[in-house]
């Protein structure tokens, strides 16, 4: 059975809400899915941030949302112009979509993680007129 992050509504849903969070701020955001992998979480997400080209924004301030589905695990990581979040901030919104997801609301995990991610980030990297979408939008698997 295919799992629900998988499924075509889930990846049109989601792309949607990304699409709403960069009408917001200015930043760049991505969520990546991965059904398996044994690699340790956050060096695997660092990879794909990288592989994805998620370092080559002007303003160095793209967002990564990695879903590992087996074993389940969540990272969100961001580009250096992003320092200004504190570690504990980061861990809060990794806790928003495990809450949901155990769940199985993992569209509710996704639309309360962004509103919480854009509400942090919108001071330092408020939305310009003139921005351009410098990533996808498009869920990457």
């Amino acid at each position: 059975m295919e799992h629900p992050l998988l499924k075509a509504d889930f990846n049109q849903f989601a792309e949607k809400q990304i699409e709403w969070f960069e009408q917001q701020t200015s930043c760049e955001i991505r969520i990546h899915l991965e059904s398996k992998n044994n690699a340790d979480l956050m060096d695997r997400a660092a990879f794909v941030f990288d592989h994805l080209g998620m370092r080559r924004t002007k303003l160095r301030n793209a967002i990564l949302i990695y879903i590992q589905i087996q074993p389940s695990q969540i990272a969100v990581i961001g580009d250096a112009g992003l320092s200004f979040i504190a570690t504990d901030q980061w861990k809060e919104w990794v806790d928003i979509l495990t809450t949901q997801f155990k769940t199985g609301a993992f569209e509710n995990g996704v639309k309360e993680c962004l509103g919480a991610i854009a509400k942090t980030v919108q001071s330092e990297f408020p939305y310009q007129a003139d921005d351009v979408n410098e990533l996808t939008n498009q869920i990457s698997l």
